[in-house]
């Protein structure tokens, strides 16, 4: 039994067995991008949490180890359940950075399905190619609504698109707040909230937390993007 002070978790394994498993992932590791992101997704699809697992960076691993644990490494339920999925590179920030969307399609037994897109972000760490952050992709449409707030900044906007965009919900109250990124388009340029405007098409990830469970949603975004 030791104690990983930087983790803040216990881990019982003999030192051997962290050994194996540590060469095993790195032996079984990704080589490019496009491999660790349909990796990431087949792995969701058969419900794989020590696969998704291995394919994190530390840091995302960090984020992500009591809910694995929690799920006895078994993600996802029975029904529904993943059909398929399709991956696009949406784009290449830096040299060590890329990012994907991966539409997963779900089905049960009644044949009904149902689009959800996740956007995928794979870094290159030391040498290894990872994913270090996964968003769903909540809201994508247009502005049709800008509520100012203090200097003429954007405090929410409301946006509209549509059931078959792959995003959570066809329509959102999106709010602003201090932590909020606003990029243009697929890259790491941040851009200011007055750019948010009435017509501008967006994509929206919430921010994990509460939000008001209300039609149509109110949250706090995490990542604006606008195209």
């Amino acid at each position: 039994v030791s104690w990983d002070k930087e983790s803040n978790q216990i881990n019982i394994m003999g030192n051997e067995q962290s050994m194996q498993i540590a060469r095993l992932e790195c032996a079984l590791a990704p080589k490019d991008t496009l491999e660790v992101v349909n990796s990431g997704a087949e792995a969701a699809k058969t419900r794989n949490g020590a696969w998704q697992y291995a394919l994190m960076t530390p840091d995302l691993k960090k984020a992500y180890y009591e809910d694995f644990v929690s799920m006895n490494w078994c993600t996802g339920v029975s029904s529904p359940w993943i059909k398929g999925f399709e991956v696009k590179e949406l784009g290449k920030p830096d040299d060590n950075t890329y990012r994907y969307s991966v539409e997963f399609t779900w089905t049960d037994s009644t044949n009904e399905t149902t689009v959800g897109t996740d956007y995928v972000t794979v870094t290159n760490a030391d040498g290894v190619w990872l994913i270090s952050r996964i968003g769903k992709l909540d809201v994508k449409g247009e502005i049709t609504k800008v509520t100012p707030g203090s200097e003429s900044k954007a405090e929410s906007i409301f946006v509209e698109g549509s059931k078959s965009s792959g995003a959570t919900y066809d329509q959102a109250n999106v709010l602003i707040g201090p932590e909020t990124k606003i990029y243009q388009g697929n890259t790491d340029k941040e851009i200011k909230p007055q750019e948010l405007k009435v017509g501008t098409k967006v994509e929206v990830v919430f921010k994990e937390g509460p939000m008001i469970m209300i039609y149509p949603p109110q949250a706090v975004a995490a990542e604006i993007r606008v195209f």
